[in-house]
């Protein structure tokens, strides 16, 4: 990619500005307030977009910052650069009520699309990140980010799996991971629905379990009632002394009528004999008084016997009335019993029915316990997407490991060219933690010089973007060479000539365009 134009309508302190670039060197030089770091910022802006920030971050953000000084609502430019064998321009309008971007070929006309990735595209896939951390070096920030080291691993895992950088590893593994918990969420819900349907029907066994215990004992009871009630009917009998009262009352009968006449006839047939002159009138009167005392002791003894049956009546009559009262209760006796027996039978019944609605919510208990053909068939699947992510990682580790070597190997010929050889052998390992190697000595890059450690990490940075991107991007370094001595500047500026199609520099110092003329090395000037 060579940046040929950029117009800037209105970003920053600059309003219609057209700026025109060559390939090689191109630099701005100018004191500070010239506007080298808006002209970077916007570089960066019409690559990759410019958004406002949200809340405090919004007062110290890139969109704040270079919001123009006039007519704000217009916050706008353009871009034309080359890429392969064609000339692109891009539009973008910055400002949060009209934000736009459009994306043209200068060359056939085309007119592509931002929002559909084609400006990704012809990025070969570098995002802002990225950017940051490679062939864009801001003032006193040559020290690279965590980002760096995710953005290398991401696309060592890419290439190296795939063949093809456009394959986003560090995203598939997103997207397994989404997958992989909506099956366990999935799982979850199920194992939820389950246990709260064998909670619902655990309450309804036990329910009806106590239910059975409860009628099983009030059977029971009855049962026991039942047969307290059968002995007692044995014990509601009629007595001896009622059957015996009315025997008595029987033969005071039979008295009254055959002994009475009897005697009444013998006392006829003795004054009868008395007038015949059988009998003497002496002996008959004696007669007669013993008959009258026989008569009237008789008369005592009918009495008292007549009072006796008449006693024995009464008592007889209670007796039967004792009788009628003994039949009622013997007949309540045994429609209470009949009672008992038709409730004990329901209840039977009942029990039974119950004990089967209580086999049956066992057998559900026993069904829900079991797993489902769904919940197989997501463990299946759970298993298989985490076969899918160990084994992208596990490719992911070996990969990163041969492009961690290839990394050091390139960015220690770049560091080997800038310090002429003093320092050829850098090693960066998974976390981008960079150690210089000498002989068996392991140098982190805290303990070197500040002006070595720029220089390590301008290798890196060189390094990375040569690895992860075929097309050769324009380097853009802002007030990078700070802590260079002349030597290492030297040997910086003539690599940077060697190797990259255009350097975008900007500085206050004439110290760099010095450099490059007592080197030869030709440079365009804004300033």
């Amino acid at each position: 990619m060579i940046i040929r134009e950029l117009y800037l309508k209105n970003f920053g302190k600059f309003s219609e500005t057209k700026i025109e670039l060559e390939e090689g060197f191109h630099i701005f030089y100018g004191e500070n307030e010239f506007g080298k770091s808006t002209l970077h910022a916007f570089i960066r802006s019409m690559l990759f977009g410019l958004t406002k920030g949200r809340g405090r971050a919004a007062k110290n953000d890139l969109f704040t910052k270079y919001e123009p000084w006039d007519q704000p609502s217009y916050y706008a430019g353009e871009m034309t650069f080359e890429s392969g064998d064609r000339t692109f321009i891009i539009s973008r309008r910055f400002d949060r009520y009209g934000k736009s971007a459009s994306l043209v070929c200068q060359t056939d006309g085309e007119i592509l699309s931002v929002e559909q990735g084609d400006m990704d595209m012809l990025l070969d896939g570098m995002s802002e990140a990225a950017f940051e951390n490679t062939i864009s070096i801001g003032q006193t920030k040559a020290e690279t980010s965590a980002n760096l080291g995710a953005e290398l691993r991401n696309y060592a895992a890419n290439y190296y799996c795939s063949g093809n950088s456009e394959m986003d590893v560090e995203r598939a593994l997103a997207i397994l991971k989404e997958r992989r918990k909506t099956v366990e969420n999935r799982q979850k819900e199920i194992r939820k629905k389950k246990q709260e349907k064998r909670e619902k029907v655990e309450q309804q066994a036990a329910y009806i379990s106590e239910e059975i215990e409860r009628k099983q004992a009030e059977e029971e009871q009855i049962s026991k009632n039942i047969e307290q009630g059968k002995q007692e009917e044995k014990r509601i009998v009629r007595t001896p002394e009622e059957e015996q009262s009315t025997e008595k009352q029987n033969v005071w009968d039979v008295v009254k009528i055959k002994l009475l006449p009897v005697v009444f006839l013998a006392g006829v047939a003795g004054i009868s004999l008395l007038f015949q002159g059988i009998l003497k009138w002496s002996v008959l009167s004696g007669a007669i008084i013993l008959e009258i005392v026989f008569l009237w002791k008789l008369m005592e003894a009918f009495r008292q016997a007549e009072e006796k049956v008449q006693q024995e009546t009464e008592e007889s009559r209670e007796a039967e009335k004792r009788e009628v009262s003994l039949e009622h209760e013997q007949e309540r006796h045994r429609e209470a019993l009949r009672r008992m027996v038709v409730r004990r039978e329901l209840l039977r019944e009942e029990i039974a029915e119950k004990q089967m609605q209580y086999e049956n919510l066992c057998e559900q208990g026993e069904e829900l316990m079991e797993v489902s053909e769904e919940y197989v068939v997501l463990e299946e699947k759970g298993r298989a997407i985490q076969l899918a992510e160990d084994t992208i990682r596990h490719l992911s580790t070996d990969v990163r490991k041969e492009f961690e070597t290839r990394l050091n190997e390139v960015s220690s010929e770049i560091l080997c060219a800038i310090t002429d050889g003093k320092y050829d052998r850098i090693f960066i390992d998974e976390n981008t933690n960079i150690y210089l190697l000498q002989g068996a000595q392991k140098i982190s890059v805290g303990q070197v010089s500040r002006g070595t450690m720029e220089q390590i990490y301008f290798a890196l940075r060189m390094a990375a973007a040569e690895l992860m991107y075929e097309e050769e991007f324009p380097v853009i370094l802002d007030e990078t060479f700070a802590y260079y001595d002349e030597r290492r500047l030297e040997n910086t500026l003539r690599w940077l000539a060697e190797n990259k199609r255009q350097i975008i520099l900007f500085t206050c110092q004439r110290r760099e365009l010095e450099m490059l003329r007592k080197l030869g090395i030709p440079y365009h000037v804004n300033g």
